[in-house]
């Protein structure tokens, strides 16, 4: 089973391939514990509502970390990984799905790698004042 992403059914999906990528998701998003979640075969897949700008599936933003946007699909519960684990929901999703973060967002928009790295401050370190204005740069408004 599969889900398709992208403008044309209001969802991105974060997929998270390592338990590095997820801990810094935890750290970073406060009210993670109840966002819509599965559980793939060797990872886990976090559904946000499609922000209402172009969004591009990327890959390695860092390594473990990829985007399902525009234009892609991610596998689905109750679908079987080849390595023979069963994809399973930990939080169902509803038709209210949650924003994707600003900071998170422009990771994927920009590719902005150092938004996510520990070692470069966290998701958490972003929004950054933009040089011009001294003031956050928000996310882009659809």
């Amino acid at each position: 089973m599969a889900i398709v992403t992208g403008a044309v059914s209001g969802l991105i999906v974060v997929d998270l391939d390592t338990s590095r990528a997820k801990e810094e998701m935890e750290k970073t998003i406060a009210d993670f514990d109840n966002l819509p979640r599965s559980r793939t075969g060797n990872g886990w897949q976090l559904f946000f509502k499609h922000p209402g700008i172009r969004t591009p599936n990327r890959a390695g933003l860092p390594p473990g970390f990829d985007i399902r946007g525009d234009g892609g699909y991610v596998v689905a519960p109750p679908s079987i990984h080849p390595n023979g684990r069963t994809y399973r929901w930990e939080v169902p999703i509803t038709d209210d799905l949650p924003k994707i973060p600003g900071a998170l967002l422009r990771l994927i928009t920009a590719g902005d790698h150092c938004l996510l790295l520990a070692h470069c401050g966290g998701l958490g370190a972003a929004p950054r004042p933009d040089p011009a204005t001294r003031r956050e740069i928000d996310p882009p408004r659809p």
